[in-house]
């Protein structure tokens, strides 16, 4: 699983949810690229007696011509710590240092700070019930500058992001619950200001969500901020928990907001980065596809006015579990964007790294105009040529009508049914146009069904059965 991309010298730089090797251990792991996304190398990383659990927000910077990887250790579940390594450019270690706690310790990721120090965010266990949250700055050694916690008002706080400011402060975004509230419905998000420091300035709450998603937060250039969160709608005909972006002055107040996300099907955001001439390019999930894609990667441009400039939903068609994540990306040298997260496969038996190269519109041909993109394997196709098959009726009974465009030729065309996780479950060489095909087989439920043409698969469509 990649959970974050940076930028080398002579390539990226993707850090790797934990893998599973033939020893049967976890580990973190590093995976490096070329310009054109040509593997180059790949490292895991094992500190005995400690098994590294690389942090999923932000775990990897480049600093000081250094690589900098923060995990937490995994040696007593109930008793993790934060761990931080140093690498030279080729991966090899230098060195790693374990900061350890009482209880629960739960590192979420780094960042590389003006000064050349860096700085560790994550939960502190403060009981083995109660966590707070804690930023832990170190020099390129890993020496400690400053250990600082916050959020003991509320009874828990779970930092999201951190972003360093131009005159070195800090403003932190988390999900906080209160005292006696149930933490799983009863969840806001929170907004911290803290000095270079450590000592924190003010905090703000906003919105009540039963979401499980985190909060993003980016500075703007008018000194205030860009923070995402979600909303309750608690109408299922749209996304119950749609992204909103609040649009915040320099004090955390509320300006105005963008709310343009709520509408049918689900999109959680997993980051907002800030792109080279200043705007918002936000990386999620999401399962809105209009051929009834399970889970994709969803990409969207912004400007910091909060005006979008386009939106993107990705699918990768050449991997049949239907189920892909972005979970970071940044603007490349030539202007594009690349995208990185997981993709589903072996029967969801493994989650293998998802990298996608883009252009700066988010486009893999120039001009592209539809918000819902396929990737096969071998060429792109574009939600609006999902009418080269119809499915009817829909929902069925025991019977569908395959009808193909006549520009396909029928008998070198198959149909394929899938169950709501994209497995196989019937593939059906059609021999004539329309063809009738039996469905009495199938329980009352959602199914996927696709057409190969040639071996290729065209945007599935979903199918309801229905008695």
């Amino acid at each position: 699983m990649g959970s974050n991309i940076v930028l080398m010298g002579d390539g990226y730089l993707i850090g790797c949810g934990t893998v599973n090797q033939q020893n049967g251990k976890e580990y973190a792991d590093l995976l490096k690229i070329g310009w054109n996304g040509e593997f180059v190398w790949s490292k895991s990383y094992y500190w005995e007696p400690y098994q590294p659990d690389i942090a999923f927000n932000n775990p990897v910077s480049i600093l000081n011509d250094n690589i900098y990887m923060s995990c937490q250790t995994d040696s007593d579940s109930s008793n993790l710590n934060y761990q931080l390594f140093c690498l030279n450019l080729l991966g090899d270690t230098l060195w790693s240092k374990i900061y350890p706690g009482v209880y629960k310790d739960v590192n979420l990721g780094l960042v590389d700070l003006m000064d050349s120090n860096i700085l560790l965010f994550g939960n502190k266990g403060t009981s083995p019930l109660l966590d707070v949250a804690r930023l832990l700055k170190v020099n390129k050694d890993g020496e400690v500058i400053w250990d600082m916690i916050y959020g003991q008002e509320f009874g828990s706080s779970v930092p999201g992001v951190v972003c360093e400011l131009p005159d070195s402060s800090l403003v932190m975004a988390s999900v906080i619950c209160h005292y006696g509230s149930n933490c799983f419905l009863e969840r806001y998000a929170a907004l911290t200001k803290v000095d270079k420091t450590g000592y924190k300035i003010w905090t703000r709450t906003y919105n009540q969500s039963e979401s499980g998603v985190g909060t993003q937060v980016l500075s703007l250039d008018n000194g205030g901020y860009a923070l995402a969160w979600t909303r309750d709608t608690f109408h299922w005909s749209v996304d119950p928990y749609p992204p909103v972006i609040y649009f915040l002055d320099s004090l955390g107040n509320i300006e105005s907001e963008y709310d343009g996300f709520i509408r049918p099907g689900n999109y959680y955001m997993t980051k907002l980065k800030r792109m080279s001439n200043g705007d918002m390019l936000g990386v999620g999930i999401t399962l809105d596809f209009s051929d009834g894609e399970t889970t994709g990667g969803w990409l969207f441009r912004m400007t910091q006015q909060g005006e979008l400039v386009w939106e993107r939903r990705i699918s990768d068609r050449r991997y049949p579990d239907l189920f892909g994540q972005f979970f970071d990306a940044i603007e490349t040298p030539d202007g594009g964007i690349i995208a990185v997260g997981n993709i589903v496969t072996n029967g969801f038996q493994n989650a293998e790294v998802w990298i996608v190269k883009l252009d700066g519109d988010g486009c893999f041909e120039p001009g592209c105009t539809a918000d819902s993109i396929f990737i096969t394997p071998v060429f792109e196709v574009s939600s609006n040529e999902k009418n080269l098959y119809e499915i009817n009726p829909n929902p069925a009974n025991n019977f569908i009508s395959v009808h193909i465009n006549e520009a396909l030729i029928f008998h070198e065309a198959e149909l394929e049914i899938m169950d709501i996780s994209g497995r196989r479950l019937e593939l059906i060489g059609l021999d004539s146009n329309p063809q009738s095909i039996s469905t009495s087989s199938l329980g009352n439920g959602i199914y996927f069904v696709r057409l190969l043409y040639r071996g290729q698969p065209l945007p599935a469509k979903k199918m309801v059965i229905l008695r």
